[in-house]
């Protein structure tokens, strides 16, 4: 009796779990697929044709950090073309503070008269009201920001009307009146544009700015038989004084880069008497000019060779 009753157990049990699964024929292997791994089944809703789940379905998540605070507005512009090609590193730190620049205009139009550097600086606990004009008294874009360790502050822009590079400056990072010069132009006579700047130097006093010759298309010339190449310059003394100005980079010729790489195709950065750029196009060899004497030597590093020098495209 008992064994007749450990029988029956047991055939329940396989009934059971058997019920569980059906068998379903892949390619000719018998799968058991679990029922219980069926999606949920759906309705019709009463409006429209859309189809609900009969039961609840966990929405998905997404993980984000609790402490993620609001983004903070400080300026506005109308006017699009922030960069042709890389943007340029447009905010500063210095002292616990931070000074924060953009190509500024609020006429809604691409002549954009107005134009000029938007600049707005956070003072260690909020930032300034946002500005309803330009830092320059001419029109101008692309502008560059540095903070020397004298605390002056520092931005250059580019005047395109009259192919001038434009520094304002001020003896303290977020407050005073700007002082506006031109810095020198290549060989006295040739302009260049679209400036990124670094700050660095034993004394953290020196302003490294990049820039390109103006192209021939754009009212410039040629320079060592290239079309917009770029320069090097250097100010070791928080910009008073340029002791270079508008250096070809060695190993930036006509062999290889006979048609330049484009307005805003570079970066500089620097940190103490070290300086890097890199520069290159899809058409151009990708490089960097490494100086670790404050832009007095550079050495160029190939980062990536494209195989047809001067292509032409």
């Amino acid at each position: 009796m008992k064994k007749l009753l450990l029988f029956i157990i047991t055939c329940s049990i396989v009934i059971s779990v058997n019920a569980q699964y059906k068998t379903v024929n892949i390619n000719g292997v018998k799968v058991r697929v679990n029922k219980n791994d069926k999606p949920a089944p759906v309705i019709k809703s009463n409006i429209g044709e859309v189809q609900f789940p009969l039961k609840s379905i966990n929405k998905t998540t997404h993980n984000y950090s609790s402490t993620k605070s609001a983004a903070t507005p400080i300026g506005v512009s109308t006017y699009d073309l922030q960069t042709n090609a890389s943007i340029d590193d447009r905010v500063s730190n210095f002292s616990n503070t931070t000074s924060a620049i953009w190509t500024f205009s609020i006429t809604n139009s691409l002549a954009a008269p107005d134009r000029g550097t938007g600049y707005n600086h956070y003072d260690g606990s909020a930032w300034g009201t946002a500005p309803s004009t330009r830092v320059e008294t001419v029109r101008t874009g692309w502008p560059s920001i540095g903070i020397t360790a004298n605390g002056a502050e520092h931005i250059i822009a580019h005047e395109f009307a009259l192919f001038a590079m434009k520094h304002n400056t001020r003896p303290t990072a977020g407050t005073g009146a700007w002082t506006q010069n031109s810095l020198p132009l290549t060989n006295g006579t040739l302009f260049n544009d679209w400036p990124r700047l670094a700050v660095g130097g034993t004394d953290g006093n020196s302003l490294h700015l990049i820039d390109i010759l103006a192209p021939v298309g754009n009212g410039g010339s040629l320079l060592q038989g290239m079309d917009g190449p770029i320069t090097y310059s250097r100010s070791e003394d928080a910009g008073v004084t340029w002791n270079i100005a508008h250096d070809i980079l060695p190993g930036y010729d006509s062999t290889l880069y006979a048609a330049g790489v484009g307005a805003d195709a570079y970066a500089i950065d620097a940190i103490g008497t070290n300086v890097a750029i890199v520069a290159g196009g899809i058409t151009e060899d990708w490089a960097i000019w490494k100086s670790t004497d404050n832009g007095t030597t550079f050495t160029k590093i190939i980062v990536s060779d494209f195989p047809f020098d001067n292509y032409d495209d």
